[in-house]
């Protein structure tokens, strides 16, 4: 009787008893079968909590649909919680821990809430801390020119570079761009929507990219070449623009980054390096000390006063 590897994390109670059954049968297993099976189950709540990291392996950050989906598994665990980051992704897994594993992935775990003291309260409860959660996922990969290899949600994905394109990774994590492009930003870097969504999803996110790239390039491009008269009437517009939002507070956040033509993953990523949230919005001032980390966030600055203009012009905020 041949039998699969065994994994005792990764098996269910019911294929337990059919591995130590395959044993007994070929004279392996001394004692009975459910001491067999309440043995493992101890061995297992011992380890309870282990998590180890996959070397070599870069976080691919959560998409849009993966972020709600654990965004509210994390809500119905602790219902009571308060100060809730926006969801993130890490390169390991976790074994046998408190979020129910495998409900969406395979029993090493895919996802859990992470606890990180915040310091101590103020006033005259100084006496207890703060602590902030944030949920994340198993989401991680790595990538040769031709092939990605990604994990998300404890589910391995292997995906082949589509015809004229390639795989790369920077510091910002694991990109997709055509083979011939040099330009660093026209690389479009993977969320794990994208991963799970497959090739198609991927180079068509891509493409999005490189074109709302092209026409931010190209807009800069014809403002250069703009004749004298339509440089004083850009420059008249700037200083009506100064005028209206002396005194105005800037916010920036997700929003403007990809209305700079920045892609999502990056933004993720650039923002967790700097000790930002993604999911919330930012004074400009703060964001504007970050300028020599990353040549895009003037533009990006730039985006979100466009945006508070018009929010001024119409009469309400959309953030």
């Amino acid at each position: 009787m041949q039998h699969t590897p065994y994994n005792q994390y990764a098996c269910t109670p019911a294929e337990s008893r059919a591995h130590y059954s395959g044993l007994r049968s070929q004279g392996l297993l001394s004692g009975t079968i459910k001491r067999a099976v309440e043995v493992r189950a101890a061995r297992v709540s011992r380890r309870s909590g282990y998590e180890f990291e996959r070397s070599g392996f870069v976080a691919i950050p959560p998409g849009v649909d993966d972020e709600r989906t654990v965004r509210a598994l994390a809500h119905t665990l602790r219902s009571r919680v308060q100060r809730w980051h926006s969801p993130g992704a890490e390169t390991r897994r976790f074994m046998q821990d408190e979020n129910g594993a495998g409900r969406l992935g395979d029993a090493l775990g895919a996802w859990r809430v992470v606890e990180e003291d915040a310091g101590p309260y103020k006033g005259r409860y100084s006496q207890y801390r703060m602590n902030d959660y944030t949920p994340t996922i198993a989401s991680y990969g790595r990538a040769t020119a031709t092939r990605l290899y990604a994990s998300i949600w404890g589910v391995p994905y292997k995906h082949r570079a589509p015809r004229g394109w390639r795989y790369g990774t920077d510091e910002l994590g694991i990109y997709l761009v055509r083979t011939r492009e040099l330009r660093e930003r026209y690389r479009y870097h993977l969320t794990s929507d994208d991963v799970r969504g497959g090739l198609a999803s991927m180079r068509g996110a891509a493409i999005e990219h490189a074109e709302r790239r092209r026409l931010s390039d190209q807009s800069n491009r014809n403002r250069k070449r703009m004749v004298a008269s339509e440089r004083r009437r850009i420059e008249s517009e700037r200083r009506r623009i100064e005028s209206a939002l002396r005194g105005v507070p800037i916010w920036v956040g997700m929003q403007d980054s990809r209305a700079a033509g920045n892609c999502r993953a990056g933004t993720v990523i650039w923002a967790g390096q700097n000790g930002l949230d993604h999911g919330r919005y930012y004074p400009a001032r703060v964001i504007e000390r970050l300028q020599h980390y990353h040549p895009s966030v003037a533009s990006v600055i730039e985006a979100a006063r466009a945006r508070t203009l018009q929010d001024l012009e119409r009469g309400f905020c959309v953030v």
